[in-house]
C-alpha cells in the first residue's frame, strides 16, 4: 500500500499511519492505487537526517508535529537530571499509536536507560 499524501511505500497493510510525512493511511479495504503517479504527485516534505527533525517535521499534511519541540527537548532535557522522567515517558509514549509519538517515545527511553545505568556505574565507581 502506498501512502496518498506522499507516495511512501508502507511496509505492511496494518500501518495506520505513513511513517514518512504522519498521514493517516486509508484502511485495506479502501481502495488506493497501488503505486502512486510520481508525476502527479510532488513530495514536498524535506529529508533531514537529524533524528530531532524526524521526530518533529512540521508537515502541513499531518497538521503539524505531534510532538513538539519544546516536549521532546524539555524531556530529554530532564532526563539527563532524573532518568526515570525518560524511561516513564519513553513507556508512555511507545504505546500510542502516531509513529512520530512512538520515536519521541523509543529515544527517551532509550536516553533515560543509557543515563541511568551511566550513573549506577559512576555511582559503583566512588565506592
Amino acid at each position: 500500500m502506498f501512502c496518498p499524501e506522499c507516495g511512501h511505500q508502507a511496509s505492511n497493510n496494518n500501518e495506520q499511519y505513513c511513517i514518512q510525512c504522519g498521514s493517516k493511511l486509508p484502511n485495506a479495504s479502501t481502495s488506493i492505487p497501488e503505486s502512486p503517479n510520481r508525476e502527479e504527485k510532488h513530495n514536498t516534505s524535506t529529508f533531514s537526517p537529524s533524528i530531532i527533525n524526524t521526530v518533529l517535521s512540521d508537515n502541513s499534511n499531518a497538521g503539524g508535529a505531534v510532538v513538539s519541540k519544546k516536549l521532546y527537548l524539555g524531556i530529554l532535557a530532564a532526563t539527563v537530571f532524573l532518568p526515570i522522567i525518560g524511561v516513564i515517558m519513553g513507556i508512555i509514549y511507545l504505546l500510542k499509536d502516531h509513529p512520530e509519538e512512538k520515536k519521541a517515545g523509543k529515544m527517551w527511553l532509550i536516553v533515560g536507560i543509557g543515563i541511568g545505568v551511566l550513573n549506577a556505574i559512576l555511582l559503583s565507581m566512588g565506592n
